[in-house]
């Protein structure tokens, strides 16, 4: 079992009517988050037409890719947009629990959406 976290230092957006993976998942974004010394964190926005996908980590590749919902898209990029700093947490064993999170911060720091 191997569970990772990484501070997220750039992040690059794709945007497409037709984008499809190599195993046959639909989406319509990703967000790929990277970190130090190659860490890397996608995350797809499935389209309703896609096939259930599986989140995955592999600690080898030092790669994690988690699935979701459309409608949380903006959620993650204001996430990213606006706080700071931000951290993707990897787990190979439990990949379900992949997740993009800030550190604690004083209630009222700032408006959200």
């Amino acid at each position: 079992m191997v569970q990772t976290t990484f501070r997220v230092e750039s992040y690059k957006v794709v945007l497409g009517r037709e984008l499809v993976s190599p195993e046959g998942f639909k989406f319509f974004a990703v967000i790929r988050c990277e970190g130090a010394e190659g860490m890397v964190s996608s995350f797809a926005f499935l389209r309703s037409d896609s096939p259930p996908a599986k989140n995955t980590y592999d600690p080898e590749e030092k790669y994690g890719m988690t699935y979701l919902p459309p409608e949380q898209y903006l959620l993650y990029l204001d996430l990213l947009r606006n706080e700071n700093p931000v951290f993707a947490y990897l787990d190979s064993d439990e990949p379900e629990y992949n997740s993009l999170h800030t550190l604690r911060e004083p209630v009222g720091a700032g408006d959200w959406l």
